[in-house]
């Protein structure tokens, strides 16, 4: 999963923890959303990378 990349344009959140870093439920099911997008052929060579989802970001807050 890019769960870094995912966290850098504030798709989720990582929490660290003293067991290491984790997630939240609703992010782990948004990682798996996404792992699941890829499995379907939204991948690389497509030009579907997780910085795609900026834009749905950005959206999503003006949206609001």
């Amino acid at each position: 999963m890019d769960a870094r990349t995912l966290a850098k344009i504030g798709i989720l959140d990582i929490i660290e923890t003293e067991q290491g870093d984790a997630l939240s439920i609703t992010c782990a099911h948004l990682g798996r959303i996404w792992g699941d997008m890829r499995k379907a052929g939204f991948d690389q060579q497509l030009d579907y990378t997780p910085e795609i989802l900026g834009f749905y970001t950005e959206a999503a807050l003006l949206g609001a």
